[in-house]
């Protein structure tokens, strides 16, 4: 029993890396971006000011969180109106540069609640319009966190995470996906999925853009300077490339 099972395990090891080997030596993908972050999400938009955010408090932090997710570039904004703040984080990953499944988890399911955040709300594959234009399939969740004073704040968010400038789905994913070996494991039917939509080509570029706001979602949609704001990131590439048809705009419930 103990042969035969050290030889499935090996078996299931050799295909493995011989798979990801193929991968890496007879798979390519061109990159698709071709201006810098910082010209796709402009600093100036009419109707707010606009100032460029640290990955994180200080530098070392910063350091560490950019060895983790081994993005290529990255770009934080913090929006201001008069009536609400939006905040646009963008990352960005050359073709080849990390797995689809390992760009994918870091997302508020699991680095907010790894944190300490709560997700008290999600939605997945919503459709929106604004402006008269259809965003892609978007992913919404509502996240709270405990301030100084032990109060709740929550903070509504929706995401994209782009994979050759196609929308990579999300579905009941479980919170706070673990690291190392055992965090492989959580993983694995993501990956089983990923190979099942994308083959054997894992090697396309991806972005994930994350969009925070401090007012309920239905109010921001409704908001004329937050549509001119979202408008004003087409060039990241978060709606449709076909105009919608007008319509009223919706939105996912707080």
């Amino acid at each position: 029993m103990k042969k035969k099972f050290l030889f499935t395990g090996t078996a299931v090891v050799v295909l493995v890396v011989g798979l990801i080997a193929y991968i890496a030596l007879f798979t390519k993908a061109e990159p698709r971006l071709t201006r810098p972050l910082a010209e796709l999400v402009p600093a100036e938009v009419s109707g707010w000011v606009s100032q460029d955010l640290p990955l994180s408090p200080n530098e070392v932090m910063s350091e560490l969180v950019s060895n983790a997710l081994q993005f290529d570039a990255w770009l934080s904004r913090l929006y201001r109106s008069r009536s609400m703040d939006v905040t646009v984080y963008v990352a960005y990953w050359k073709p080849g540069k990390v797995s689809t499944t390992d760009a994918g988890v870091h997302n508020p399911d699991s680095c907010w609640v790894n944190a300490g955040w709560q997700r008290e709300a999600r939605l997945y594959g919503q459709e929106l319009q604004l402006g008269g234009r259809r965003l892609k399939p978007l992913e919404y969740g509502l996240y709270s966190m405990a301030d100084k004073e032990g109060k709740r704040v929550r903070t509504p968010v929706i995401f994209w995470h782009l994979v050759g400038g196609g929308v990579n789905r999300y579905e009941n994913q479980e919170l706070g996906f673990r690291s190392g070996l055992m965090g492989r494991l959580d993983r694995l039917p993501l990956i089983i999925a990923d190979l099942k939509k994308y083959g054997l080509n894992q090697r396309r570029e991806q972005m994930f853009v994350r969009i925070t706001v401090n007012k309920p979602l239905p109010v921001a949609v409704a908001n004329e300077d937050f549509i001119r704001l979202i408008q004003a990131l087409a060039p990241l590439g978060i709606f449709e490339e076909e105009e919608a048809k007008t319509g009223a705009e919706t939105a996912p419930a707080r």
